[in-house]
């Protein structure tokens, strides 16, 4: 009998051990995030947009027209188009009525550290769909390649040449030791075809120098490491359009001691100089870094940033335009326009005709301690600068979050004499967030849709994503997030149209991924 007994307790711990387990798996699945979908949208050129994204190991891309009904029966799905991380494709338009989408093809490379291919570079492809969403450019045109970091890839930048071409920048890198290379910035031009136009793999803007071992007069030198680089070296480049049919491309060369050389070149469709030979010099000094905007009349705006020489964490932060002619417009570094700051997100620059409005955000006032932790709140501040460098107007602020709400992912688009703009906030402790827009007149900077602008979605949708902002070219905004019911994760595609008055026109959204 007392076997029995024991045999039945044993019987019922197994049975509440299955149970416990059973109950912690549901848990953790329900809790768990989906797979990871990675959004991307621009606009379609007749108020609709397009939209891509990354699910079910696919570029997915689908076209949303005014009213918010699929234009394309289905959702297209590229070839080829398997991705290592959902983060390795970009889209753009194609400036006739289609779009180009681009990703990095990981398939061949290798995972271990000691195989020489695991440093090697990665084939970058790019396909055209038209508005129907037919592929123009069969499995993939090659376009360049990237660089894969950890999970994180460079892609080549990519900007539209307006006749359903794209020019390509990239680092045609060779692998000189492991995870060290020998640079080659590239740039190329693809027809409508999917052709390169000119001579492969494209025209050489500039090349650092080479590594090679380390010799025993540099190792006495206080060289360390079995091989070494001379200065100087490039080691950011960007590029964007002159509103003409040809491209701005800005690059960073450092010299020794940390010191950085930015410099741009403007080129024809048929990739010949319009600016001095060797670039416009536009700023040097420690440690710089530099965001740029295209201004659509020819010229560029930059955002720059150095650091001091004793490293605090903080930088200064300049802006500077050049015109269209390759003149700077403003003097020495450019106007000054926070000193000894880390701004808590980008610091934006939109251009509107001559002049040229500054976008940041910061911390302000005191801390609340929350778990232990101090919380800010975060306040939006802008400007406008005219082409003197006057202040024509000051906003201060023009939004701040409450206490304990997390300000971030601001987006913004320029459309006529307005700015649309769009945020996610997310309560401290707590996860989901939710999206918010605001439309402010370019001219004065006042905001046009309330105080604290229109949350998007309703509360429903329990986590909202970082938005992704189209203009619907009609005063109005396209705003597209991943969200969904579980307020740790989303798992579909949403997309809404406000009109220029703020009124959603698409319901209460719809869901545009399947």
């Amino acid at each position: 009998m007392m076997e029995k007994t024991k045999s039945r307790w044993i019987l019922s711990l197994v049975i509440v051990g299955v149970v416990l387990v059973a109950s912690i798996v549901l848990i953790l699945t329900g809790r768990a995030p989906s797979e990871s979908i990675v959004l991307k949208a621009s606009s379609d050129g007749s108020r609709g947009a397009f939209t891509a994204w990354y699910q079910n190991q696919g570029i997915h891309v689908q076209r949303l027209g005014p009213d918010g009904t699929f234009l394309w029966s289905e959702e297209v799905v590229l070839e080829n188009s398997r991705l290592q991380e959902p983060t390795h494709f970009t889209l753009s338009e194609d400036g006739q009525g289609g779009v180009i989408i681009s990703w990095g093809d990981t398939s061949g490379k290798s995972d271990d550290r000691e195989d020489p291919s695991f440093y090697a570079p990665v084939p970058v492809y790019s396909q055209r769909l038209n508005a129907f969403g037919e592929p123009l450019w069969g499995k993939g045109s090659p376009t360049g390649s990237g660089e894969l970091y950890g999970l994180t890839l460079t892609l080549p930048r990519l900007v539209p040449d307006d006749n359903g071409g794209v020019y390509v920048l990239w680092n045609d890198f060779k692998t000189a030791y492991r995870g060290l290379h020998d640079d080659y910035f590239r740039l190329q031009k693809i027809n409508s075809q999917g052709q390169p136009v000119w001579e492969e793999p494209g025209k050489l803007l500039f090349a650092s120098t080479p590594y090679h071992l380390t010799t025993p007069e540099e190792e006495t030198q206080g060289e360390k490491g079995i091989v070494n680089r001379p200065w100087p070296i490039w080691n950011n480049c960007e590029m964007v359009s002159d509103g003409q049919g040809g491209i701005i491309v800005v690059w960073e060369e450092e010299t020794q001691n940390r010191y950085t050389n930015i410099s741009a070149q403007r080129y024809t469709a048929n990739g010949e100089l319009v600016w001095e030979d060797g670039g416009v010099l536009v700023y040097s000094g420690w440690d710089a870094f530099v965001q740029t905007t295209a201004d659509g009349d020819g010229g560029v705006i930059f955002v720059i940033g150095a650091g001091g020489e004793q490293p605090t964490g903080l930088s200064t932060y300049y802006v500077q335009r050049i015109t269209s002619e390759g003149r700077l417009l403003w003097l020495d570094a450019g106007l000054l326009i926070k000193n000894n700051f880390q701004p808590w997100g980008n610091i934006e620059a939109i251009p509107e005709d001559t002049d040229t409005i500054i976008l940041w955000q910061e911390t302000t006032g005191k801390p609340e301690i929350i778990d232990d932790s101090p919380v800010y709140q975060i306040a939006l501040y802008a400007e406008s600068i005219n082409a003197e460098g006057n202040i024509i107007w000051q906003r201060t602020p023009l939004f701040t979050s409450q206490a304990g709400k997390n300000f971030s992912y601001l987006v913004t688009y320029k459309s006529g004499e307005e700015v649309l703009l769009a945020w996610r906030l997310v309560s401290r402790g707590e996860e989901g967030g939710r999206v918010f827009t605001q439309k402010m007149s370019a001219i004065d900077g006042e905001l046009i849709w309330g105080e604290r602008g229109v949350a998007v979605f309703g509360e429903e949708l329990q986590y909202q994503g970082p938005p992704v902002l189209v203009s619907d070219g009609s005063g109005g905004v396209i705003i597209l997030v991943v969200a969904g019911q579980n307020p740790l994760n989303g798992d579909t595609v949403y997309a809404q149209r406000q009109d220029a008055a703020c009124n959603a026109l698409w319901g209460e959204g719809i869901k545009v991924s399947q």
